[in-house]
């Protein structure tokens, strides 16, 4: 009896259990041989406002993540504070994500031999391409990972299902690209049309096509995803609709504008003179150069503004035209000829699928021009799968065009990208395997496609182990400086230091070891956060009114700089000062593991005289 419910239980969730297994087996590994990071300080940063570590108070607004996803994890963190609850999420959604692949592959093998293989196959895309973000989590890698996962599972969802069965296989694909969006709204916006694509293709396979009832399956799918991004939008507008959100929304975007695509306006001294006629002194412009703007409260969204609209003017070369789309399409030619060179094994996973997709492509032809010359009908799955490999094709073209259009192009969206491409042309390949009636010539072609899978999944591996141990050694050393500022600061409690952004701003942060998600009383002078609402929050609760006033007249706050950083100097804040007519004196006071010193900023006094002196006369 025991054993008939066990087989049963088998039966209907052993797909679920095997994928479970497998990929819990893959966590635990990971964990032991490398332990997991949040990649960069975005992501701690993310994980600081939501925990109360940055304000003292667990606050949803978190500026990246929707408000929604901010709020929810905010909640938890009020209810059991040390619990690593972003880390834990980010992990689930990467891990989640897999395993749903995983499930989906089971279900679309038949015989045990081919469940085993595609685990194998799973399971060296772990650790011969993802394996680098899967210990070094980064939430718009993980929106995108799931977004990839989602485009996998439309891709390979069965055609002629009843209409609740057919949303019942896709709602996994429907919750995990809303939650995408949660998480990283441009990143899941991005792979919104592989999504489209992916549901399209299934379309494509449907008999007839037209049908009113095939319509409404997709556009009931499709329409849940609108819905559920449009509420979620809703509530994050209505979170940051306050007049002083509005304002940082704009010194945000601006910001990011001008930092992420005209850096050079603001370090380059050909543009100097320019800037200076525009309002923006010197001094300010160092501060913008060095990323320590938080100390100037000149430095807002108008001056933002102005300088995102100068830099944009100040493009070299034709924004449009055929010199502009030559030069594009040659580059793009380039890329496509050397996807592993260019983007590393991200490239070549894709690379090998298009590889697989190409020769299903020129199988389908050959098929429909040899059945259409002995019977003069074409072959409709032939058709089909030609007509999605095509729009594949184009649809990564115009996506890869405008990343290169916008001129920047990196790894956190590429490599996404590139996982999204590969699931869907092997989810094509499948559908056309799917559609040959001869079973043997069907076997054969899926298990040669594995085989050599397995031969340059296995040829890359080295190197990803090679490159996330170097990466897991450098961490090590660059947090434990980090760990090392964190501890120095938290024993002085009653004080709060500023720390100049390039001398603290290249840590990541262990997810799972040591947490203290205590009130911290230090902060960089920049970043993404600095002059928001819970910016000003956090000045508050130190009872500092502004950075630059804090430092000069507040006891116990304080410089933290690294030593060789600044021209090995302090002399940009004095610069500072100068220009607001502030003569400073700034003493190194205190020093961190002989790497960083601690300075205090004070008003320089006028140099005391003896006796008598007249009308500056010469006294001998």
């Amino acid at each position: 009896m025991v054993s008939m419910r066990m087989r049963r239980l088998w039966e209907k969730y052993g797909n679920h259990m095997a994928a479970g297994l497998v990929i819990l087996c893959h966590i635990v590994l990971i964990g032991v041989l490398f332990d997991f990071y949040y990649d960069i300080n975005d992501d701690v940063l993310i994980k600081d406002i939501m925990a109360g570590v940055y304000t003292g108070t667990p606050d949803g607004h978190n500026m990246q993540t929707l408000y929604l996803l901010g709020a929810a994890l905010s909640l938890l963190y009020r209810v059991f504070r040390n619990v690593p609850w972003f880390g834990l999420f980010l992990c689930l959604c990467q891990f989640g994500s897999l395993y749903l692949v995983g499930v989906r592959l089971l279900s679309m093998m038949r015989s045990r031999t081919a469940k085993a293989v595609s685990l194998v196959l799973l399971s060296l895309l772990i650790w011969s391409v993802l394996l680098g973000h899967l210990a070094a989590v980064q939430y718009t890698v993980a929106s995108g990972m799931m977004g990839a996962a989602a485009v996998f599972l439309m891709a390979t969802t069965e055609t002629g299902l009843p209409f609740k069965e057919f949303l019942r296989r896709n709602m996994p694909a429907v919750v995990l690209i809303i939650l995408a969006y949660q998480i990283r709204t441009e990143m899941m916006l991005f792979l919104l049309p592989m999504a489209a694509l992916a549901g399209l293709t299934g379309w494509l396979w449907e008999k007839p096509f037209w049908h009113k009832e095939h319509l409404l399956r997709y556009a009931a799918v499709f329409g849940i995803i609108a819905l559920g991004m449009f509420v979620s939008r809703g509530i994050d507008y209505a979170a940051y609709g306050s007049e002083e959100w509005r304002d940082f929304l704009d010194f945000f975007a601006y910001r990011t504008e001008a930092y992420d695509y005209h850096l050079s306006v603001m370090t380059d001294d050909a543009y100097a003179e320019t800037l200076q006629e525009m309002g923006i002194t010197p001094a300010q412009r160092r501060l913008l150069a060095n990323y320590n703007f938080g100390l100037s409260e000149e430095i807002d969204s108008g001056m933002m503004r102005q300088i995102a609209a100068y830099a944009a003017q100040q493009e070299t070369g034709p924004s449009v035209g055929k010199e502009r789309i030559s030069g594009l399409l040659s580059d793009y030619r380039y890329r496509v000829l050397h996807m592993y060179r260019q983007d590393g094994r991200y490239g070549g996973m894709a690379a090998l699928a298009y590889l697989f997709l190409f020769a299903a492509a020129v199988c389908a032809a050959v098929e429909a021009i040899a059945a259409y010359g002995k019977t003069k009908t074409v072959r409709r799955d032939a058709v089909s799968f030609l007509a999605a490999a095509f729009l594949l094709c184009l649809l990564r073209t115009a996506l890869w065009l405008f990343l290169m259009m916008r001129g920047r192009m990196p790894e956190r969206i590429l490599h996404p990208l590139c996982l999204a491409e590969a699931l869907l042309a092997i989810g094509l390949v499948w559908r056309r395997l799917h559609d040959l009636s001869q079973g043997r010539l069907k076997q054969a072609a899926g298990y040669a496609a594995a085989a050599l899978g397995i031969l340059v999944m296995c040829a890359m591996l080295p190197d990803s182990l090679r490159a996330v141990r170097t990466d897991a050694q450098v961490r090590r050393q660059v947090d434990g400086e980090a760990a090392a500022i964190d501890a120095y600061c938290r024993a002085h409690g009653d004080c709060f230091y500023f720390e100049d952004v390039y001398s603290t701003v290249a840590f990541s942060q262990e997810m799972f070891s040591h947490v203290d998600n205590t009130a911290a009383n230090y902060d960089i002078m920049g970043g993404w956060a600095c002059k928001s609402p819970v910016w000003r929050k956090k000045l508050e609760r130190f009872q500092i009114d502004s950075v630059s006033d804090g430092l000069l007249h507040r006891d116990g706050v304080y410089l933290i700089q690294k030593d060789g950083l600044q021209d090995g100097s302090t002399e940009w804040l004095a610069a500072y000062y100068a220009e607001q007519g502030i003569a400073v004196e700034i003493e190194r006071i205190d020093t961190i593991i002989e790497k960083y010193g601690v300075y205090r900023v004070r008003e320089a006094q006028p140099p005391r005289t003896e006796g008598r002196q007249t009308d500056g006369a010469d006294i001998s």
